[in-house]
C-alpha cells in the first residue's frame, strides 16, 4: 500500500499495524487505512455534478430499455458475471471471462478455482438482492452471510468465515505480502465492529434526503 498516499487522504488516516503473518510466522510492521464515518453529501465540484448527472441519465436509458424486455431479470446472470470478474480481479483474483461465462455452477466440483470464487461473488450478490428487493434493512446479519457465501471453499474460508473478521488483511497483494497488498483496511476489534454498525446505519438512515449515485459512491 502506498503510505505517502493514503497518509494525504482527507477521508481517512492510518495507524500502526504490528503483527505476524498466520502463514508464514514472520513478524512485520506496516500500517492500515481507517475510514471516518460518513456524514452528509460531501460538497461537490460543477465537473462532479455534471458526472453523476450523465450517470443518473445513463441509468434512465437503461431502465427505460429493460422495461420493454418481456423478461429483463435474463440479462441480470451475464452482467453480474461479467461484473463479477472485473471486481474480483481488483483482488487479486484472475478467471477468464468466457469461462466465467461458460461456467456451470452445478459442476463446481470440476471448475478452476479463480472460475468458482468468481461464481461465488454471483451468488452473494444475487442472495443481497433478493434482500433488497424484499425491502428489508441491511443489516451486519445480511453482510455477514454474503461474506460466507463469498469465501465458501476458497482459502479465505476460515473460522472467520460468515462473521466480522477477527484477523488482518491485506487485499491486491501480487506476492502474498502485507507490503506488497494495493490495501490494507482497519483492524479488527471492537472499532471494526462499531464502524461497521455506522456504516449501515448511515446507509439505512433516511432523515436527509441523498442522492442515490454519491451515496453509493460514499459507501
Amino acid at each position: 500500500m502506498d503510505i505517502g498516499r493514503f497518509s494525504a487522504s482527507p477521508i481517512g488516516h492510518l495507524v500502526p499495524l504490528r503483527c505476524t503473518d498466520g502463514r508464514s510466522g514472520r513478524p512485520y510492521d506496516h500500517a492500515a487505512f481507517v475510514a471516518d464515518p460518513l456524514r452528509d453529501e460531501p460538497p461537490l465540484t460543477r465537473e462532479t455534478w455534471h458526472a453523476v448527472n450523465s450517470a443518473n441519465r445513463a441509468l434512465a436509458r437503461l431502465d427505460q430499455a429493460s422495461r420493454q424486455v418481456p423478461r429483463a431479470g435474463l440479462l441480470q446472470g451475464p452482467t453480474l458475471r461479467r461484473e463479477a470478474q472485473s471486481t474480483s480481479a481488483l483482488e487479486g483474483t484472475f478467471a477468464p471471462l468466457d469461462q466465467v461465462l461458460a461456467a456451470d455452477r452445478t459442476a463446481a466440483e470440476s471448475l478452476p478455482k479463480e472460475v468458482a470464487e468468481v461464481l461465488n461473488y454471483v451468488d452473494a450478490a444475487g442472495s443481497a438482492f433478493v434482500f433488497v428487493a424484499q425491502r428489508r434493512r441491511i443489516t451486519v446479519g445480511l453482510l455477514e452471510s454474503v461474506h460466507g457465501t463469498l469465501v465458501r471453499g476458497t482459502p479465505a474460508d476460515t473460522s472467520d468465515a460468515g462473521r466480522v473478521r477477527r484477523t488482518p488483511v491485506a487485499i491486491g497483494s501480487a506476492n502474498g505480502s502485507i507490503e506488497g497488498a494495493r490495501f490494507v483496511p482497519m483492524p479488527p476489534g471492537i472499532e471494526l465492529d462499531v464502524a461497521l454498525r455506522d456504516l449501515v446505519d448511515w446507509i439505512n438512515a433516511i432523515e436527509s434526503p441523498r442522492e442515490p449515485l454519491v451515496s453509493a459512491a460514499m459507501a
